[in-house]
C-alpha cells in the first residue's frame, strides 16, 4: 500500500486498534492490530512478537490473522469492542494462537473530555471524537503441531483499544 498525501499525525493514519502484552508460564508476548481509515484503504497493520524466555520464536507479521468476536458498543465512549480477540501466527506445522478475553473495562475516556475548551472545540469541528480503553481479563497461548494442540496457557492480561476514527465512517 502506498500512502500518498499529508500526514500531519498518528490521528490521520490509524482510525482504531488494539494493543496487548503479557507474560504466562514463560511465555511473553505482545501484540496489536491498527486499522487506516476508509481513505487508506481501511488497510490494517499488523504486530506480533511471541517469545519464550529469551528467545524469540514468532515475529513475521506476515503469518498472522487476526480476529474478533463478540462485539459490543461501550456504554461511555460509544465505540464498538470487540470481548474476544485473537492473533493466529501460522508457520506451516507450527501455529500459535493468542487469545485475550473482556472480564472487565478499567477505563473508558472520551478524550475530548480532557482537553481544554478551545481543542475541544476545534475537535467537535472536525467531528472528531477519540477514545481510550483498557481492559484486563484473561488471555491463553496455544500452540498447534501439525494441527495437534500441544500447548495450552491462560493467565491474567491488560490490553488496550484506541479509536481515532468514528465507527460510522469506517
Amino acid at each position: 500500500m502506498t500512502i500518498t498525501g499529508e500526514i500531519k499525525n498518528l490521528i490521520g493514519l490509524k482510525h482504531h486498534g488494539f494493543w496487548g502484552r503479557a507474560e504466562v508460564d514463560g511465555y511473553t508476548f505482545i501484540n496489536a492490530i491498527n486499522y487506516a481509515p476508509k481513505e487508506y484503504g481501511k488497510q490494517n497493520f499488523t504486530m506480533f512478537m511471541l517469545a519464550k524466555g529469551d528467545e524469540i520464536i514468532a515475529d513475521d507479521e506476515s503469518k498472522v490473522t487476526f480476529s474478533s468476536s463478540n462485539e459490543f458498543i461501550d456504554e461511555v465512549t460509544n465505540k464498538p469492542i470487540a470481548k474476544n480477540i485473537s492473533y493466529l501466527y501460522d508457520d506451516g506445522d507450527k501455529k500459535y494462537k493468542i487469545s485475550y478475553e473482556i472480564e472487565n473495562v478499567i477505563l473508558q475516556m472520551r478524550m475530548i473530555n480532557v482537553l481544554p475548551p478551545e481543542q475541544q472545540a476545534a475537535m467537535k469541528a472536525q467531528q472528531m471524537d477519540p477514545a481510550y480503553l483498557r481492559f484486563t481479563g484473561i488471555t491463553t497461548l496455544e500452540i498447534f503441531d501439525h494441527d495437534e494442540l500441544t500447548e495450552k496457557h491462560s493467565g491474567n492480561a491488560i490490553w488496550e483499544s484506541m479509536y481515532f476514527g468514528n465507527p460510522e465512517d469506517f
